[in-house]
């Protein structure tokens, strides 16, 4: 989609922000398009959802792994003496 702003706004660098699931997506040996989010300048930094999910997620028990890092919410609070572990890690 970015060719096709670029020709209709062609300022858009000013106020369009890449949201992707992860860096690698951006990377162009990954990438499945026939452009580089790198072709392009942007004003705004890249926003990356997996490593801002936990500030996407509502509620008052949001919480991230410290096994491997996956962002989880429980019915009750993580006591304060224990690390938040999701369910995987938690035996």
């Amino acid at each position: 989609m970015i060719p096709a702003i670029k020709a209709a706004y062609p300022e858009y660098t000013r106020n369009v922000l890449i949201v992707s699931t992860h860096p690698d997506e951006l990377d162009a040996n990954r990438r499945q398009s026939s452009f580089s989010y790198f072709d392009f300048v942007f004003n705004l930094q890249p926003f990356f959802l997996q490593t801002n999910a936990d500030k996407i997620i509502a509620g008052d028990n949001v919480y991230r792994c410290v096994e491997c890092g996956k962002i989880f919410t429980t019915q009750n609070e993580v006591p304060t003496n224990r690390q938040p572990r999701c369910r995987q890690h938690r035996n």
